[in-house]
């Protein structure tokens, strides 16, 4: 009986090993557990408690000793950059990425320029040190684009006005395109497209002797330019037409600004919807209602007879008339309302002068001589 439960044990103590080994193998890092049943189990006379111990025993070091276990030295996280420190790495490579552009920006903008024969040219950073130097050149390099995409392309936007013989008119009218000329309009079938304004070619035609028509407006040449393309064809109402590039960059504003024109200013007229786009020379400005697209709108044949009363008045400076609208939410209607009071009273005193010219005796001649009856 001893025997059997000698072999037994054995067999037991040899199957634990085997099923160690084998863990060990696909797992280098656990700790042998061989030594925990070198013990012998220790026996009852009845002969089956003996073979439960060991069974027992065998059961909690499988179950605690063979759970793999990270070596000793080493962190549970996902490494030194892991984890909570994962923003260190982060921070090293923008610290990296901002260093290699500023050293490329030093490089490209840092050295001094060159004469024609190869010389460096002298300038206010050559008596500093060479790092120093090539340092402020690049701020100043940098300071000099930035000031260069606020400003306009050019201080004179317009060429000079044309010498007698030919035609120079005596008005300059500036035109907001969006809103006051076309409404930019957006459906899923067609995409963008842009509405004419009612009385729009009439209106060019009636102020085209009068006035030289300049389109200037905050969109872009690749946007504004097919539009004034269909607006203009032949280019026989709008002399000259402005985009967002010859605008002021000022305060996140694209500003207008009219002193860039090459024109006097006492006879330029700026339309336009956006008081802030006008406010560098806001008394020349003239400020109505944005157009949304109705169909029924008429504003722009008052606006063009506005426009022809100031030429034909033959006005110094406009920018005292444009001045006293100011005033006024809708100076359109405002100007509405006098001209037909205006056009009222000419035709009362038109029909005065004709009763009266009716009440009056006619003088009557005589055939016979040249006296008067």
């Amino acid at each position: 009986m001893f025997s059997s439960l000698r072999h037994q044990t054995r067999l037991t103590r040899n199957l634990v090993n085997s099923h160690v080994s084998n863990v060990h193998w696909f797992f280098p890092h656990v700790r042998a557990v061989t030594t925990a049943t070198t013990a012998a189990p220790k026996t009852d006379p009845g002969g089956t408690n003996g073979t439960a111990q060991t069974a027992h025993h065998t059961k909690s070091v499988s179950e605690e000793e063979l759970l793999p276990k990270p070596p000793s030295g080493q962190k549970t996280d996902s490494g030194r950059w892991g984890g909570k420190n994962a923003w260190k790495l982060g921070f090293l490579s923008l610290s990296c990425s901002a260093l290699f552009g500023f050293g490329f920006v030093v490089a490209l903008w840092g050295p001094p320029e060159k004469n024609e024969d190869g010389t460096l040219k002298e300038d206010e950073y050559s008596r500093m040190s060479t790092p120093i130097a090539y340092i402020c050149r690049a701020w100043g390099s940098l300071s000099d684009f930035n000031q260069s995409i606020r400003d306009p392309v050019s201080e004179k936007l317009l060429p000079d006005p044309v010498q007698p013989p030919y035609y120079q008119p005596p008005y300059t009218l500036v035109l907001e395109i969006n809103d006051i000329l076309v409404h930019p309009d957006w459906k899923f079938r067609t995409g963008w497209r842009f509405k004419k304004r009612p009385a729009l070619e009439l209106f060019l035609q009636q102020l085209s002797p009068y006035y030289e028509v300049v389109a200037f407006t905050n969109e872009s040449a690749m946007t504004g330019g097919p539009v004034l393309m269909q607006m203009d064809p032949q280019g026989q109402y709008i002399h000259y037409r402005l985009f967002r590039e010859a605008t002021r960059y000022k305060n996140g504003k694209h500003i207008k600004d009219l002193s860039c024109l090459n024109r006097d200013l006492s006879r330029v007229i700026l339309i336009d919807w956006d008081s802030e786009a006008a406010s560098l020379q806001p008394r020349n400005a003239l400020i109505i209602k944005r157009w949304q697209g109705n169909e029924s709108d008429r504003e722009l044949i008052d606006l063009a007879a506005f426009l022809r009363m100031l030429a034909m008045g033959h006005v110094e400076d406009i920018r005292d008339v444009l001045e006293y609208y100011k005033g006024f939410d809708d100076p359109l209607a405002l100007f509405r309302e006098r001209h037909e009071q205006l056009m009222e009273e000419e035709a009362k005193r038109r029909e005065e002068y004709a009763k009266a010219a009716a009440k009056r005796p006619r003088p009557r001649f005589s055939f016979s001589g040249m006296s008067r009856s």
